[in-house]
């Protein structure tokens, strides 16, 4: 697929949830007929209040939870609706970065990135290799025998990006990835992340209230009333549009 072709197209997305209080259901609707393109190798970042939608986005996008209405295609693709090929599919296709790295504690930090690898069905020697070989992509080539309470918060949340990124997935989905850091500490992640999106290409998609973060996205969206708002779009020469406003 050619640079700038939509590689995730959702459309008319909806996703409401229910709470029981005492005898009576509420229904919470969440997204209404949200529609979203994202092109190979592009990054988005999607902002907005606390509460408003940006996980569930992420969620369904990535076929951790299911819609209740529209479609979404990655590739051309609907994701799978059978659990087990939904999660196969996963693991093919999307890495995840989350705001608290979910590494295991009893691996080091090339086991807990070959674990990807093993997990999908790829020879222990094989997965170990691909480990090394991305962890030295982050910086890390010397920690790879550390034990996540051996490594600081930074190179923590650099190792889940090696995680994320080990089986080369072409959509990368990151739920506040600096949200755990101090500022200095969480630019040093991303710079990670952004040199790493440009060398390889994958597209990316980011929820997050950090300014910092959204400024070095393509495009910045807002979800408001279940939708999504455009912030900022590139110009005609290519640079960000818009880049000294305020965001939400």
């Amino acid at each position: 697929m050619s640079r700038g072709t939509p590689l995730l197209v959702c459309r008319g997305l909806a996703r409401a949830y229910r709470r029981r209080g005492g005898r009576l259901e509420e229904t919470i609707p969440v997204l209404s007929g949200l529609d979203l393109e994202v092109a190979s190798g592009e990054s988005v970042a999607i902002q907005g209040e606390s509460g408003i939608g940006k996980t569930t986005l992420l969620n369904l996008v990535g076929g951790l939870d299911r819609p209740d209405a529209g479609e979404i295609l990655v590739d051309g693709r609907p994701i799978p609706d059978d659990p087990d090929r939904r999660a196969e599919w996963r693991r093919r296709h999307v890495g995840f970065i989350f705001q608290f790295h979910g590494l295991l504690g009893e691996l080091t930090a090339e086991e807990n990135v070959a674990l990807a690898r093993i997990v999908a069905g790829d020879p222990r020697d094989v997965a170990l290799a691909e480990a090394r070989r991305w962890l030295d992509q982050v910086g890390l080539g010397r920690r790879i025998d550390h034990y996540p309470d051996e490594l600081s918060g930074g190179e923590q949340q650099r190792v889940a990006i090696a995680r994320a990124l080990a089986r080369t997935p072409r959509l990368v989905l990151a739920d506040e990835p600096t949200g755990n850091l101090d500022p200095r500490t969480g630019d040093r992640v991303l710079d990670v992340l952004f040199g790493l999106q440009q060398e390889t290409g994958f597209a990316l998609v980011v929820a997050s209230h950090s300014e910092r973060l959204a400024r070095r996205c393509r495009r910045i969206l807002v979800v408001e009333e279940g939708r999504l708002r455009p912030v900022r779009t590139p110009d005609a020469d290519g640079a960000a549009a818009g880049a000294d406003k305020g965001i939400p």
